[in-house]
This record gives structure tokens, C-alpha cells and sequence, in this order.
């Protein structure tokens, strides 16, 4: 019997019948196991990855991002898309080190329906001048920390990197 109960949960999640509630509700519901935990407990690391996990399949929050070029971006125009979001920082070194391999990911999908964006909560001057400095494939984004907290609640963990499928999830 508890075998049926798992795949009938299987299953309505699979339809969608799970993930009907907003980002937030889903967050929130993952992350009760982190409790009071700060990210420098132990704890706190083994039971991210229960959230990670929790997370998949979570309709993503609209947004609306201002990129260094000028341009809006959000989620809702971008239907169809697989969208890859990159929360960075500046002082981030495994961020800064990562650059050259999602550089690559960028190539490797051009010309497909994939938008790579990156998001820092820095200013747009010191994104501007980082990315003049470092060459970084992605429409990057500055004084996105809106997005970064309220949007993704990514609790301050860089880098930080979300996959949204073509139907929003």
C-alpha cells in the first residue's frame, strides 16, 4: 500500500496537482526543515540539498530584470525559452571561476530557445566594470537585488545558479 501511495504522489506532481501554489508557498515549505539554521551550521548544508530537491518542478516568479544593455527582461516574454539565471557577486571567488565553464554552456546552445541571465546585487557601474574586466557571456544585470531576495529568496548563497524549463517551472 505505501508503495501505491508514493507513485499516485509520483504522479500528481508529475501532472502539475503539487505545484499549483506560487514560488514563495513552495520555498516555504521546503525550507521548514532548515528551521533556524544559519548557513554556517553544519546542519544547514545537509538539508539544502533537500530544498534544491524540493524545489524542482516550483512555477517560477514573474520578474522583470533591467540588463547593463538597456534591456527588460522577464519570464513572462520569455515563455517557450529555457531560461538560466547566475546570482553572482563581485568578491565571489568560485563565481568569478565558474565564468569561463557557463561562457561555454553559452556557445554550446546558441541559437536555441536558452536565455542566460546574470544577476548581481551589486550597482550597475560595478557590474559594468567587472564585466568589462571579465568577459561573461550572459545579459548581465546589476541592482538586481530584488530579484536575488525577494524574488528567488536565494539567502545570500553565491554563486547561485536557477534552470527554468520552457512552461515557467
Amino acid at each position: 500500500m505505501r508503495k501505491v501511495r508514493f507513485t499516485l504522489l509520483v504522479l500528481f506532481a508529475l501532472n502539475g496537482q503539487l505545484m499549483a501554489q506560487s514560488y514563495k508557498e513552495q520555498y516555504t515549505k521546503c525550507s521548514e526543515l532548515l528551521g533556524n539554521l544559519g548557513v554556517g551550521d553544519t546542519a544547514y548544508w545537509r538539508q539544502i540539498k533537500h530544498v534544491f530537491n524540493c524545489m524542482k518542478g516550483a512555477n517560477a516568479p514573474d520578474f522583470n530584470i533591467k540588463t547593463l544593455e538597456g534591456k527588460t527582461l522577464s519570464l513572462s516574454e520569455l515563455k517557450g525559452h529555457v531560461v538560466v539565471i547566475n546570482f553572482w557577486n563581485t568578491q565571489c571567488r568560485p563565481c568569478i571561476a565558474e565564468i569561463p565553464a557557463l561562457n561555454e554552456i553559452v556557445a554550446m546552445y546558441k541559437g536555441q530557445n536558452v536565455t542566460f541571465i546574470s544577476a548581481t546585487y551589486e550597482s550597475e557601474k560595478k557590474a559594468r566594470d567587472f564585466i568589462s574586466k571579465h568577459s561573461f557571456q550572459f545579459q548581465n544585470a546589476g541592482d538586481a537585488e530584488k530579484i536575488i531576495v525577494d524574488e528567488f529568496l536565494t539567502n545570500d548563497i553565491y554563486p547561485y545558479s536557477i534552470i527554468i524549463d520552457k512552461q515557467g517551472k
